[in-house]
């Protein structure tokens, strides 16, 4: 018998596979921090599968994940972090597959280029520091997850169009069987990038792209579009969902404590000005890309409110060469028949193109993110891997420019292993954010939050009252520094500040709840009903907060009404342990007391 001989893309997997955990080797242990509290730790919507009955949400497929993840490891971070990575690596094998591909469609009128540029390409998208955001940060998994969907409904597109292509003279290969199937799974692929993040609304226009760009056969444009139709239609899906959901796309069951999340905007961002914001930050992108140093979790960026500043009109001008560069590119070697120049000018279109959804005119009230570079910078890998390939493509040449792209790869890993180690709890991170963003009051105040956790509240207080003397009005630091002083059991003094964070913004429910918390201490429990009850009417969905409201009840002599508020707790979490005690204890009460 002879040796069994291992496929080349089995043991191509296999090497991303080993690269992409060996550098995120240090990130399993990273707990929750920032946005997941919210969307993962109290999101009480993964903690159940038959909530995923209701196909609403935005993010529905994030989520599920999330469920699964919850139901078989809780809360334990590994579990939530393996499965980032594990979808990073099978992004980056797609990033490959889809290259691949793409050189056996008939534009390509050249000899083969191999597989150099595809897996060149692959390996840079894997390793790149600027991708730590969308893979370490857990709830970014709906980046991920939908540059999933997205690259795999595009290359199963592709192998239906090959397949259907089969007669023609460019090697149809196995691609010639089955091809409704190829077809249906890119279809069921694009819904999917549709129910998970926003981002995927540009899919279908790829699509397009890669139909009207790779396939330069007779077939007539209306026949074009026949094939484009099932994904022009899933356009409807974000709108729609948005419309017609019935629950927040996400964090809609939270119950937290220490408000690390606030995003509220301290001014009014126009869509005029966040594009214009945007030229620059696109451009800062491209240098995070190319010199991947200063990451930063939360950037301090200027909003420009002028086209015409010097720094807005040569951001805009740089791009508008590049764009001119990728089309040009893209048309001119389309016509030749000649692969490199159409890669090249697909990689940079599809980088526009993919940010078109969180860089135009919709406005964000963070400017600057660098998980949104995720999906785009699959289209400069493929760019710069086939530029790499097409001025070395002498056997000579070749070799120097694969030791080069090797040694590229390895700083590159280097340099995301090294980042990764600034999340190693919200403390490290927020203090990195602290060094590059001074004057950002969100840093000082997670800061706080990282010394909560570790139990050191004098030292929170003081990064508290930092926020505070920094912005005034930015009302969350109010009620963190409540909470802090009640850790401290300085309850009394803690009042004040919970009444403050409330003046500012009546509509905040952890004040309230907090004020109510803080009198039911003091043992003034007829004064913390109400701020209990109006924390409940704010959150509706909040099983904690019955409960509280229950306790309040019991505590003031008003036994019906808290078996009520403990029912309400246990009807939303039946799971919900405390609400269980208390109810069973203010039933006996209420027994005895009639006795």
């Amino acid at each position: 018998m002879g040796k069994a001989i291992i496929q080349p893309k089995v043991l191509l997997f296999a090497l991303l596979a080993a690269l992409g955990f060996l550098i995120y080797s240090n990130t399993f242990d990273t707990p929750f921090v920032f946005d997941d509290h919210e969307f993962i730790e109290e999101n009480l919507r993964i903690r159940s599968l038959s909530n995923f009955l209701d196909f609403s949400a935005s993010r529905y497929m994030a989520l599920l994940t999330f469920a699964i993840n919850y139901r078989l490891g809780g809360l334990g971070v590994w579990g939530y972090h393996f499965v980032n990575i594990l979808i990073h690596v099978v992004n980056a094998f797609l990033v490959f597959r889809l290259v691949e591909l793409l050189c056996k469609t008939p534009v390509n009128g050249e000899k083969r280029l191999g597989t150099w540029p595809a897996t060149v390409a692959s390996f840079l998208f894997l390793a790149h520091p600027v991708q730590t955001q969308a893979v370490t940060y857990l709830c970014q998994r709906t980046a991920s997850l939908a540059t999933l969907f997205y690259l795999f409904s595009i290359l199963m597109y592709v192998k239906a169009r090959l397949a259907w292509e089969a007669a023609a003279p460019f090697d149809p290969g196995r691609h010639t069987r089955y091809p409704w199937v190829f077809y249906v799974l890119s279809v069921l692929a694009a819904v999917a990038a549709q129910k998970t993040k926003e981002i995927s609304f540009t899919l279908p226009f790829v699509i397009a792209l890669c139909e009207f760009t790779f396939f330069v056969d007779k077939t007539g444009v209306a026949k074009k579009t026949k094939y484009l139709i099932p994904f022009i239609l899933t356009l409807a899906i974000i709108p729609l969902t948005i419309f017609f959901s019935k629950t927040a796309a996400l964090g809609s069951n939270v119950t937290g404590t220490i408000d690390t999340l606030t995003r509220e905007e301290l001014a009014g961002l126009s869509r005029h000005d966040y594009l214009i914001t945007q030229f620059r930050v696109i451009v800062t992108y491209w240098r995070l890309l190319i010199f991947p140093t200063g990451q930063n979790l939360d950037y301090d960026y200027p909003v420009c409110r002028s086209f015409f500043a010097p720094e807005v009109f040569a951001s805009f001008v740089l791009l508008f060469c590049f764009f001119a560069a990728g089309l040009y590119m893209l048309l001119r070697y389309r016509c030749l028949r000649r692969i490199h120049g159409v890669l090249m000018g697909f990689g940079v279109i599809f980088f526009f193109v993919a940010m078109s959804v969180e860089s135009s005119v919709i406005p964000i009230a963070d400017v600057i993110f660098e998980h949104r570079l995720y999906l785009p910078s699959a289209g400069l890998a493929v760019t710069l891997a086939t530029l790499l390939h097409r001025f070395c493509a002498k056997p000579r040449v070749l070799v120097v420019s694969s030791t080069f792209a090797a040694i590229l790869v390895i700083a590159l890993s280097v340099a995301t292993y090294r980042r990764n180690f600034v999340w190693k709890d919200e403390l490290t991170l927020w203090t990195d954010v602290i060094k590059k963003s001074p004057e950002k009051v969100r840093g000082y105040n997670n800061v706080g939050y990282g010394y909560i956790v570790q139990g050191r509240i004098d030292e929170a207080i003081s990064y508290f009252t930092k926020v505070i003397s920094l912005q005034p009005s930015f009302f969350g630091a109010y009620n963190n520094l409540g909470e802090a002083l009640v850790l401290s059991h300085r309850n009394e003094e803690a009042l004040k500040y919970f009444k403050k964070s409330i003046e500012i913004k009546p509509s905040y429910w952890k004040s309230h709840s907090n004020l109510g918390l803080a009198l039911a201490e003091l043992g003034r429990y007829a004064e913390s009903v109400p701020c209990l009850e109006k924390a409940v009417s704010l959150q509706p969905v909040s099983a904690d907060l019955y409960n509280n409201l229950g306790n309040a009840l019991f505590l003031a002599g008003n036994l019906d009404e808290a078996i009520r508020q403990y029912k309400k707790a246990l009807a939303i979490d039946p799971g919900h342990q405390n609400a269980c005690v208390n109810l069973e204890n203010a039933v006996n009460a209420t027994a005895h007391k009639r006795k």
